[in-house]
């Protein structure tokens, strides 16, 4: 609540945005006041560092693994950052399995007794898991993510995606098959474009020939287990009509464990959904601290935070090591207008999926920018024997739903009338009647 109310949308709001400037209570006051306190950041800094101070949770993190198979953690990377192959965590990355780290948050492997990341969430529905799962594993592929939700993992050495070369970007096959961290297996089809990337991007995204084990299924049908999905018109995860299919050749697999598939007679594994994780009272700390312009001391709790590059860096390279990825430096937190497009990268890709993005892009005002950006993907519309056209990436406005739009009422939503009628003293929120 604090990091919100501290975020530019509630904290001096934007003039340029007559709604927001206009929206006044019925006294004629503000309900979003039109200058800025910087003093919210401290607060919100402070009632972070108050919980990290408990010292009760962490990052979840699983023990490297070696394999006399060749099936154990991936080899980290070499990078620029000494680190991250020479020091344990949270220092670097050494001794832990970053894809499993962050996999088994959410793939019902932890119970959340068990898992000390997790401080508030609840059961989750496996309603949702059918838009995940391709049709042979009764599910039908149609949750779509974005290309540029894609384009937001970097590569395995940290370089941004939009930095790779050509070949890294290429629709062509890698050509051998890789499994790592036990059991997570990349086929020899998928393109270069999905290779030697970020371990959250294996443990979140469903690609073009990404491999679902179902490994619980008993029945008799050898094609349901590892199966390779694939989201060409023609594809092994195709739904047949286009209102019932993938539309960017993305899907999620965040949730998914490897043994789970949806039909009667295999299991699916029970998941809990992180409401509130020690991951984001770290990056929420660093960035109210990134935003501060003068020291804080919290008067009931004695807390006292300041602007310091040093603790910025040190709690925000402890999400980056758990992931596998070089840390930033003392340079990059030093820049505060740098340091603020790292942290909105870094909300976007460590909480995909999990209801953050679309009130960050509210409380940041980048929502304006954000949803009149067209939807881009790969072309669904190609079958397996166009693949290099398949690869190419368009916009896609085919349907409705995939056609954005933003009016600035879309900040808040309405209240509903009848709440309106029972008191004459509420007013609606901007650019409703």
């Amino acid at each position: 609540l604090r990091l919100y109310s501290a975020s530019p949308l509630f904290n001096g709001g934007d003039s340029k945005i007559e709604e927001l400037a206009d929206w006044k209570r019925t006294d004629g006051t503000p309900f979003i006041n039109q200058t800025p306190d910087p003093t919210r950041w401290g607060k919100a800094a402070a009632a972070f560092k108050r919980i990290i101070d408990m010292n009760k949770y962490t990052l979840n993190t699983v023990a490297k693994t070696t394999s006399s198979s060749g099936t154990g953690t991936l080899e980290l990377p070499n990078t620029s950052d000494p680190n991250l192959k020479t020091k344990a965590f949270p220092y670097g990355a050494m001794d832990i399995d970053p894809y499993k780290s962050y996999k088994t948050i959410f793939d019902g492997t932890l119970q959340p007794q068990n898992d000390k990341e997790l401080i508030y969430c609840c059961q989750r529905s496996s309603v949702d898991d059918q838009f995940y799962f391709p049709p042979k594993q009764s599910g039908n592929s149609t949750f779509s993510v974005t290309q540029d939700m894609v384009d937001q993992y970097r590569m395995a050495d940290g370089r941004q995606y939009s930095d790779a070369t050509d070949a890294e970007k290429s629709w062509q096959p890698v050509g051998t098959g890789l499994t790592f961290s036990g059991d997570y297996t990349l086929d020899p089809d998928r393109a270069r474009m999905h290779d030697n990337r970020e371990p959250r991007f294996y443990a979140s995204i469903g690609f073009n020939y990404c491999v679902w084990p179902a490994t619980s299924y008993q029945g008799t049908d050898n094609s349901v287990k590892n199966l390779v999905a694939t989201y060409y018109k023609d594809g092994t995860a195709t739904g047949g009509t286009q209102d019932n299919t993938n539309l960017t050749g993305y899907t999620c697999r965040k949730y998914a464990n490897q043994e789970d598939n949806l039909s009667w007679d295999s299991t699916n594994k029970t998941k809990y959904y992180p409401i509130f994780r020690y991951a984001e009272v770290l990056l929420g700390y660093v960035e109210a601290m990134n935003e501060m312009t003068a020291p804080y001391t919290d008067k009931s709790t004695g807390i006292s935070v300041t602007r310091d590059p040093a603790q910025m860096v040190f709690y925000f390279n402890q999400i980056r090591y758990r992931a596998g990825l070089p840390g930033i430096t003392l340079t990059d937190a030093s820049n505060r207008d740098a340091m603020r497009d790292i942290i909105k990268q870094e909300w976007r890709v460590e909480f995909f999926n999990e209801d953050h993005r679309y009130y960050d892009l509210r409380r940041w005002l980048d929502a304006p920018s954000a949803y009149r950006r067209p939807i881009y993907g790969l072309d669904v519309s190609q079958k397996a024997v166009n693949r290099e056209q398949f690869y190419s990436i368009r916009a896609w406005s085919t349907l409705a739903s995939e056609k954005r739009v933003w009016n600035n009422r879309m900040f808040f939503f309405p209240i509903d009338q009848s709440v309106m009628d029972k008191n004459a003293k509420l007013v609606q929120n901007p650019g409703y009647k």
